[in-house]
């Protein structure tokens, strides 16, 4: 009888070791936990240390902070060229939305992060998943010359298409969502960078006539000058020979003996002198 109560005794020890330990829960900073009693969610655990009975109750832990995602897919643009994509994700869940109860405080058990999902992995999945969806929507919209022409355009295209798709029902805060690459083909990129650098040349090429004609008008323009320069030089060449031989005739009839009244006048714009005079002989000193 005393083996028996021994025994007994060292059995219910060895399974208190075995339960009681593993009926404490720790939840750690950062994370929430909601409690499940036979399958039924019954509360939520903020960080610290819990006893529950662990045959009977369970925990279910979800990271509360920021989710850095990661996500890479491949995509077809509208004239048919393939394209690996990378997409970064950034978003939190609402922890006001982890469990949800009705007006009277009962727990919704199809309901909320904790009802509709059961754990984080699975509702991270379905993110995942819109966010491919809306992701290649949007990059089979347009050919592949205008997606590298504007990747800009197109990278805000899918954030807000994203942003829009992971709606209210998915529970969760959406930080940023960004279009971090888009490659296609090494056959492909090489004929786009071949096109590239055949219109640089090409721009190039006319960026230089352009220089040499504006070089040649500029030349011209001179020469034009230069001539102007010339034909008014000799204009004021023939205004002053006209001039002079107009002051030689006058003085010259008054060495010999003349009166002259003269007027005069120069047509410089036709390089021309004309004069007329009105002369009367001097009467001769009487001896």
């Amino acid at each position: 009888k005393t083996s028996i109560f021994l025994i007994s005794g060292i059995v219910t020890l060895l399974v208190m070791n075995i339960l009681i330990p593993a009926s404490f829960h720790q939840v750690e900073a950062g994370t929430v936990a909601v409690v499940k009693e036979l399958g039924r969610i019954i509360d939520t655990r903020k960080p610290g240390t819990y006893f529950d009975f662990y045959m009977v109750r369970s925990y279910e832990v979800y990271d509360a902070t920021v989710q850095q995602v990661k996500i890479n897919t491949s995509a077809y643009s509208k004239d048919g060229q393939t394209m690996d994509l990378e997409v970064y994700l950034q978003y939190q869940i609402q922890l006001d939305k982890l469990i949800i109860k009705d007006d009277n405080g009962k727990i919704l058990q199809s309901e909320g992060i904790a009802g509709k999902y059961v754990t984080l992995s699975s509702l991270q999945s379905r993110i995942e998943t819109q966010t491919i969806e809306k992701t290649k929507a949007v990059m089979s919209s347009a050919e592949a010359m205008t997606i590298i022409q504007d990747r800009q355009t197109y990278s805000e295209l899918v954030s807000t298409t994203v942003r829009n798709a992971i709606g209210p029902d998915y529970y969760v805060n959406v930080q940023d969502v960004i279009l971090t690459n888009i490659d296609f083909t090494d056959e492909f990129e090489k004929s786009v960078e071949d096109k590239v650098v055949a219109e640089q040349d090409k721009q190039a090429a006319i960026t230089r006539a352009e220089a040499q004609l504006e070089v040649a008008k500029l030349e011209a323009q001179k020469k034009i000058e230069e001539a102007k320069g010339n034909a008014e030089a000799q204009k004021i060449l023939a205004q002053a020979t006209a001039e002079a031989a107009t002051y030689k005739i006058i003085e010259l009839a008054k060495t010999i003996g003349y009166t002259v009244n003269e007027t005069y006048l120069y047509s410089v714009e036709g390089v021309e002198t004309a004069y007329t005079a009105n002369k009367r002989k001097q009467k001769p000193l009487s001896s």
